[in-house]
């Protein structure tokens, strides 16, 4: 899994006691890194985690360079910005989700959802509250 924008890694960590092998953090405030880092510690979770301390589009990009797949990316991008309608049309995100990969993407409920530009087909769409989840999957089969 991939916990981008993963703040102090609640999403991430929650996913670890439920029986994620591995979650890659990216996050690029060093406040939730530092709490991020030390909630991983406390509850001994350190080895099946890795933390990048970098924004998202050089996160993603050096993902992609190392050829890392994901059969989960959760994102939980600034509600303030445009990165939940960019997300979806992101080329570097199809290359990081596995075949069957999804990527889960939360904006405020009151933000414009998926408008039919994406790269990767809309499979769902859930308001709960005051937030919105978008579920995305490529649309295309793709071999290993």
């Amino acid at each position: 899994m991939l916990d981008l924008f993963a703040g102090t890694g609640a999403v991430g960590i929650e996913a670890l006691s439920r029986g994620a092998r591995h979650v890659t953090f990216l996050e690029r405030a060093a406040n939730a890194i530092g709490v991020l880092r030390r909630n991983l510690e406390e509850l001994e979770l350190l080895l099946r985690a890795r933390v990048l301390t970098t924004d998202a589009r050089r996160g993603l990009a050096r993902l992609r360079r190392e050829g890392v797949r994901f059969d989960l990316v959760f994102a939980d991008p600034p509600y303030d910005g445009d990165w939940a309608q960019r997300l979806a049309r992101e080329p570097t995100l199809v290359d990081l989700l596995a075949p069957a990969g999804i990527l889960v993407v939360e904006r405020a409920r009151s933000a414009q959802g998926p408008d039919g530009d994406e790269i990767l087909g809309l499979r769902d769409s859930r308001s709960y509250g005051s937030s919105s989840f978008d579920w995305y999957e490529p649309t295309e089969v793709r071999g290993e």
